[in-house]
């Protein structure tokens, strides 16, 4: 997956941007090409760096789970458990699980994706009270299938490529095609 300046400066506050930067890639810039694999302008990824003071990685996403997992003591992260409802009360939250089971805390981070279920709890919660902003009440304005490929380690004898400081960002656009 690719981290750039949007996020960057959170691993930065949380003191492991050096960790995430040493198991990246660095990318300065995006090759495109036609399904004809003609080429097309390249892309100049530099001025984020330039402009923001952070540039954009290509990190395994597996490796990512592994950094920030390992940033939070293995009680405090629950799998697998649908959430039916959050309350709050003083300084509180309380989420309430499928299986009986309620966890109390100062916050709750719901880390399962953009129609995350914490997000619809709460949102159900800000809309009753006549809270939630028009915009969050609307389908998100994106849409987006990401087809990847991933291999086995590559041996950089065999695959000099992956030795190199910088990463390879290769995209190929085909006319009036899903998923390129």
């Amino acid at each position: 997956m690719v981290l750039g300046p949007n996020i960057l400066p959170i691993f930065q506050q949380l003191g492991i941007y050096d960790e995430l930067v040493s198991i990246g890639k660095y990318i300065n810039q995006m090759h495109s090409f036609k399904e004809s694999l003609e080429p097309m302008p390249d892309l100049d990824l530099s001025p984020a760096l330039e402009f923001t003071g952070f540039g954009q990685y290509i990190v395994a996403r597996p490796k990512l789970y592994d950094l920030i997992l390992k940033q939070v003591p293995a009680q405090n992260i629950h799998f697998g458990h649908r959430v039916l409802n959050i309350t709050e009360k003083d300084d509180k939250v309380t989420i309430h699980l499928s299986n009986g089971t309620t966890f109390e805390g100062d916050i709750i981070v719901g880390a399962d994706g953009a129609y995350s279920a914490v997000r619809q709890r709460m949102y159900e919660q800000l809309k009753a009270k006549g809270e939630l902003p028009k915009s969050d009440q609307e389908d998100l304005p994106f849409c987006c299938t990401s087809l990847v490929g991933q291999t086995k380690v590559l041996d950089p004898k065999d695959f000099p490529v992956v030795a190199e400081s910088l990463s390879q960002y290769n995209t190929i656009h085909g006319k009036n095609k899903p998923y390129s």
